[in-house]
């Protein structure tokens, strides 16, 4: 496995290479050209306006005060609720996290699955 790995990277180096001599009238730099081929962010790709990260929070998600999972368990507004066997936790910049990284309570938007299970967690700015 290792093997294909490097047989990919050697083939970007090699396909750099070939096109070098074209493209390297045509950049600034050299780099510019490694660049694009690895697939590394250049500096005109930097200062291209990017979409919001995410999708948005379902409008039917509920509101409330969620504590810290226990197992598969949690507590949402004073009610015992237990996580899905796919429950997705979204942090404030929508990365996925692990429920045991959630240390105190905090504002939630959730949705539930047909069993009544918390199936999405979105959790919310202090506030």
């Amino acid at each position: 496995m290792a093997s294909r790995s490097w047989s990919g990277l050697l083939g970007m180096v090699v396909a750099a290479a070939v096109a070098w001599p074209c493209a390297a009238q045509q950049s600034s730099s050299g780099i510019d050209l490694i660049q694009r081929s690895l697939g590394a962010p250049t500096a005109a790709a930097a200062d291209t306006p990017r979409p919001a990260v995410g999708v948005p929070i379902p409008d039917d998600a509920r509101t409330g005060v969620m504590t810290p999972p226990n197992g598969r368990l949690v507590t949402i507004d004073g009610k015992a609720l237990r996580l899905s066997p796919g429950c997705r936790i979204h942090d404030r910049a929508n990365r996925t996290v692990v429920p045991g990284s959630i240390r105190e309570r905090t504002r939630v938007r959730y949705l539930l699955d047909a069993r009544g299970d918390v199936h999405r967690v979105w959790l919310l700015p202090a506030g």
